[in-house]
Formats: C-alpha cells, structure tokens, sequence
C-alpha cells in the first residue's frame, strides 16, 4: 500500500514539472520585439522645399512566425503601414522635425526609430549691376532701378526692404519685384545720397547691397540714333538721331555715324525738325565710303554732320535755343539693298569716335564743348537709370571706337563729358518663302500667272513687281541656280507648268556658247542647243520696225531709252524653241544691238559670243547687261570713228567710285567687277570728246 502511494506521488511531481517547463518555453519563445533593417540616422538634413522620404524595413524578430507581416506607425507625417514609406512633410519657415516610426511585430511587441531632420535653406543673392558711381539722376526727377535676386529654394518668397543711409526729402520705394524708386527734390542737387535694398526670404535668409543716387543739378544730354522696324528690301528708310533730353543750350554739334554699306546705301543727310523749327544757320556732311573689300568685317562707312545754330556773316539768328524733349537733329537717309540674304538682320547704325571731337556739343557761346559720358546699345530703354546694355569703353582701338571718347581724351580736349549716347539701327522685315516659282506671291508657284508676269519684266523691267520686290525677285529664280531675273528662269517655268519638268532640276549655267552676228539690224545665232529664250536691248531706232523669225512669242517695249524684246515661247506655244544650228532671229530696222541673254529649252543660261561686222553709225552708250546684275556687267560704247574714250561710275551720292578710259572703234565693252560694293543703285557715264551720256544700272546681291 504505501510502495503505490509513493508511486503515484513521483508520477504526479514528475508530470507537473514538464508541462510547467513547457509553458514557460513556448511563452519565452513569442516575445522578441522587430529589429529595423533599414532606417535613416539620427539626425538629418534636408532642403525645406520638398518633403523627407524614406523606406524603412524591418523583420519580427527571430520569433518562431517569421512569415507574419511587421507594420509601421509613425508620430509625424504619413507611413505606409505595410511597406514602411515614410512623409515628412516640409515646414516652409525652417527648424527642426523631431520623428518616431514605430515597428510592430505578429504578438503586438514593438521597436521604436527616433531621428530628428533640420529643414536647410540658401539664402537668396540679391544681383545688381550698377557702377561704382552709382545711379545719376537729375534733381527734381524720380531715380529707378530693377534689382534682381537668384535663389537656389525655388520654393522661397522673396521680401524686399529699401533703407536710405543718408537724410532724404523724399521716402524711397521699393515693390515687392525688387523695383526701386526715388522721387529726388530740387533742394538735394549736387548731393550724393546712399541706400541699401534687402531681399528676405520666409527663412530669414537675406542678402544686402548698398548703392548711391548722384543728384543732378542738370539734365544731362542724352542723344539717340532711332531704331527703326519692318524696314523692307528695295526701300528708303529713315532714321533720326534724337536728343532725349538735356537741360543745355546747345549751339553746334559734330557727330560721326557708322553704318555697313553692304546692305544701307547712304542716301543724305538732312537738317532734323528741330533745328529746322529753330532756324539753325548752317548744316553740313561729308560721306566716307569704304571698299566693303573684306564683307561685313570691314571698317564701316561713314558720314560726319557738323550743324551751327548761328553763324556770323548770315543776318538773323535762331528762333529759339533750347530744345523740348526727343527733338530731332538729324533726318539720315538710306536705300536698303535688294539683297535677300539681308532678311531679318538688324543693321546697326552707331555713333563713331577717330578721334576727340567726335560727336561732342558746345554752348552757344562756343566756350564748352560736351563729349561722351557713357554709350549704350539700343536695348536701354533709359540710360541715366538703367546700365544695362552699356558699352563705354575708354580704351580706344587703333582704327574706331564705338565705346565713346577716349580716356586720353580728357587731357587733350578741355571737354565737359555729360553725353549719354544710344546706338540705333534698322530692323529688317522677314520674308516666308519656302520656294521659288511663285513670282506673282499668290501663294501657288509656277502657274501660267507667274510666266507671264516674269515675261513682263524683261521688256517693263522691275516697275512690274508692285507686292515685294525683294520677294519677287527672289521668287524669279524658278531654275534654282542662283541667278535672277534670267531667261533660263522663264524657260524652266513654263516647262513646269506644262508638266515636262519638275522643280529645281540639275542645271550647267553658261555650260555652252552660242555665237551671236549683227548685221544690218539681223540678229543671227549659231547654237549647238536648242534655244527657248531671248532677251535683247537694242539703241532706240528713229521708226520702229521688227521682223520676227522664230515660231517664238515676241514681246518688246521701251526702257530706259533702249528697245527691249524678248522672244519666249508664250503660254499657247510652250514647245516652240530656236532649232540647233545657225538661225536669223530677228531683224530690228536702223538698230544696234546692244546685249543678248540667251537660255535653252532646259533652262540653262548660255554664254554669248556677240560679233560685230559693221561699225556703228553714231556715238551710243548701251544699257549695262545683264542688270540687275552680281557682280559682274558689261557696259558697251559705240565709237563711229577712232575716238579717246573715259567712263566714270557714281554711288547714289555723286562719288566716283571706278574709272576706265582708253581709245577705240567700233563697240568699246567694259566689264565692271562690283564684288567689292555694296547692292543698290549706281550711275555710270561715258565722255567722248565734247559727247557725253549716261544711265544707272542695279546691283543686286
């Protein structure tokens, strides 16, 4: 009996003890809290513009459900409770964010992330570019300057504050744009007054620059070359040079202007409203033009105008002595060259200093003289408040100056330097041409319009463009080889519009020669192709009688004082050509024939060899061939007997710009080379003993 109760009580003690050392096991194993495997560090820095971001991982813990999902929470911002993505949302003032992210595991046991994150920021860096001088501005007038400030936060408000450092009349201004502005009063002429303008942002980053305001106690003079707009090929343009403003009584001015001649032919030079309102006495310019051999790297051209308001051996004097504000001085002339690559091109027109006494002023005493103070481009919409734009500069080239007076200047001229100068220039228009053919600009190319109206031109020459004439001229060149206004382009044309060719076909210009004979008035020529079309300029017969030869159209008229007749196809006869061989073409009665253009049916534009085998009968100046021309024409003399002969060719202002002379008989040609000078018109005469004529002719680059 007792042997089994002790039995039972081992067995009981023994159970008990296991199942307790379980439980206690399994209860151990269940409580181990996650462990981060990734997480930021404990303190952060990060730009206060954007949001902190960051994807926290973590595991369980080593418990014995690894699988089961460990979630996320977090004490600021948002957190993607299974992935862990973590926002933190920015505080736009700066300071600091203190955060908790918080990982809880399957059996509720967590682990905590604490780390703090300091919002930066850049300050912003006010921009100013004024002159150690500071701001000019006459007394009683108001002083203006657009600061600007560059921020790398591109979040950043910026806060503008204006402090004047000195004792002022009036409270300065300055916008919430960084535009500043100060109304100065009479009392502060003479007087240099100091500032400093702030930029803030939300942050309290800032950034300060200090400047001064000269006060005045005068306007300064502010002389301007306009800047013209939309100016248009073949045209006359007109450009000013103004006086803004300027509080003194000015009695003469010597100014020297620069241009490029390529594409601004110098016309004139002309008195301005305002001197012509006053009754200015005396008024004067000579044009130096340059050889534009080297193009557009040229030293420019250039006109010098001297104007005195009173002079001493003319009676009377000037109406009035001070001039109103933007008063004009001077009206300068210009031809725009015919020139399409000249499209779209501004074309500056600029005060020139050679020297020290260019572009300076004096009082009507004639005991101060002004000269330059400071320059500047066009874009300057007002140069006593604004240095943008600016292009002073003391230090001289050797050759010309666009920058101003010299800095010796100031030793050798006893000159007062109070002129703000402004360069100024011409805007040329732009032209849409997307391809050649349409002559007419009706938007439809090689039509039966535009045929017709390129034939009108070789016997009405230009008058006959009255849309565009840069456009129509550039339209002309239907056979794309690079030549206007040619028989070849007339040609081709009608061949498109017929359908037996397509635009822009692979061309051989002045490939083959034809030979041409006049006698007689009977034009002949041996051709090894077939010929489409004909231009010729003949002198002006006492009656007019034409004899045509060809199946082909004529057309002719009086020009210039030279019959001009073209023999084309026409628009019924597209397939008429002058067949290969020699052919008489036409007869003109008592003519001479001055000059050929030749094309064949393709096309091409065909060399001449023009004979003669008669003298003419009397002395006779030929129209130029071709014309327009580039660069290269032909100019004939007709010499009845043995004769010393000189030509002379003119710009449009009278100057000789080339001379030829020799002796001959029979027809005298001159080929002249304008490679060298810029497009527009020209004149050429020829002197023969006591005969004289002369014509002008075209250059079209």
């Amino acid at each position: 009996m007792t042997s089994s109760l002790t039995y039972l009580s081992r067995t009981f003690l023994l159970t008990a003890i296991l199942v307790l050392a379980f439980v206690t096991s399994v209860a151990v194993a269940d409580c181990n809290p996650p462990i981060f495997t990734s997480a930021p560090a404990l303190s952060i820095n990060k730009n206060h513009c954007s949001a902190y971001t960051f994807d926290f991982n973590a595991t369980e813990g080593g418990n014995d459900h690894p699988a089961d999902p460990v979630t996320f929470s977090t004490t600021v911002g948002t957190i993607n409770p299974t992935t862990g993505q973590l926002s933190v949302p920015t505080i736009m003032t700066c300071g600091s964010t203190s955060v908790t992210v918080t990982a809880t595991n399957s059996c509720d046991s967590t682990a905590d992330h604490t780390f703090e994150i300091t919002w930066t920021n850049s300050k912003p860096n006010l921009t100013m570019n004024l002159p150690s001088s500071g701001l000019v501005c006459p007394a009683g007038k108001q002083a203006s300057y657009d600061f600007n400030s560059v921020d790398a936060d591109p979040c950043d408000a910026a806060y503008w504050t204006i402090t004047a450092s000195d004792a002022v009349v009036n409270p300065p201004t300055i916008a919430g744009t960084g535009f500043f502005k100060w109304l100065t009063d009479p009392s502060e002429a003479g007087l240099t007054k100091s500032f400093y303008a702030t930029i803030t942002d939300q942050c309290g980053g800032a950034d300060t620059a200090a400047f001064s305001v000269q006060v005045l106690d005068h306007v300064p003079q502010v002389l301007a070359i306009e800047k013209t707009h939309s100016g248009q090929l073949g045209s006359v343009e007109e450009v000013s040079i103004i006086r803004r403003i300027g509080s003194a009584q000015i009695g003469s001015f010597d100014f020297l202007i620069a241009f490029n001649s390529l594409p601004l032919n110098f016309i004139s030079a002309q008195p301005g409203d305002a001197l012509n309102a006053c009754g200015w006495e005396y008024f004067t310019y000579k044009y130096t033009p340059t050889s534009n051999s080297c193009g557009w790297n040229c030293v420019e051209s250039l006109v010098r105008i001297t104007a005195i308001a009173d002079v001493n051996d003319i009676a009377g004097s000037p109406s009035c002595s001070q001039f109103g504000e933007n008063a004009e001085l001077v009206k300068l002339r210009f031809y725009i060259a015919i020139d399409p690559s000249f499209e779209c091109y501004y074309l500056p027109v600029r005060f020139a200093w050679l020297d020290c006494g260019d572009n300076s002023t004096t009082n009507i005493a004639g005991d101060t003289s002004w000269i330059s103070s400071r320059v500047f481009d066009f874009e300057n919409a007002d140069p006593l408040n604004d240095p943008n734009y600016e292009m002073t500069d003391s230090v001289c080239s050797p050759e010309i100056s666009y920058g101003g007076a010299c800095a010796d200047c100031d030793d050798a001229l006893p000159g007062v330097r109070d002129i703000y100068f402004q360069h100024g220039g011409v805007d040329l228009s732009c032209t849409e041409l997307d391809f050649a053919g349409d002559v007419n600009l009706n938007g439809i190319p090689y039509e039966i319009a535009d045929a017709s109206l390129l034939a009108d031109y070789f016997t009405g020459g230009l008058g006959v463009f009255t849309k565009n004439t840069a456009a129509q001229v550039a339209q002309s060149d239907a056979n794309n080889d690079s030549f206007v206004l040619t028989t070849g382009d007339l040609a081709y044309l009608l061949r498109v519009i017929v359908g037996d060719a397509l635009p822009f076909p692979k061309l051989h210009p002045f490939a083959v020669t034809a030979q041409v004979d006049a006698l007689g008035g009977i034009v002949t020529i041996d051709s090894p192709d077939p010929i489409a079309a004909v231009h010729m300029t003949f002198s002006l017969p006492e009656k007019m009688f034409i004899d045509n030869y060809t199946q082909l159209q004529l057309n002719y008229a009086v020009r210039d004082g030279k019959l001009h007749v073209l023999l084309w196809p026409g628009i019924e006869l597209f397939d008429a050509s002058i067949p290969v061989g020699v052919n008489e073409i036409i007869k003109v009665h008592g003519a001479t024939l001055d000059s050929i253009e030749i094309s064949d049916y393709h096309g091409n534009m065909m060399s001449s060899m023009l004979s003669r085998r008669a003298l003419p009968t009397e002395f006779a100046l030929a129209q130029n061939f071709p014309n327009p021309f580039n660069p290269v024409t032909r100019i004939n003399i007709n010499l009845p007997e043995l004769s010393a002969w000189s030509l002379d060719i003119f710009n449009v202002t009278g100057q000789v710009i080339e001379s030829f002379s020799g002796t001959g008989i029979g027809i005298v040609g001159v080929d002249w080379d304008a490679r060298s000078y810029p497009s527009g018109v020209y004149f050429y005469k020829v002197q023969v003993g006591s005969w004289t004529a002369s014509k002008k002719m075209l250059l079209l680059k």
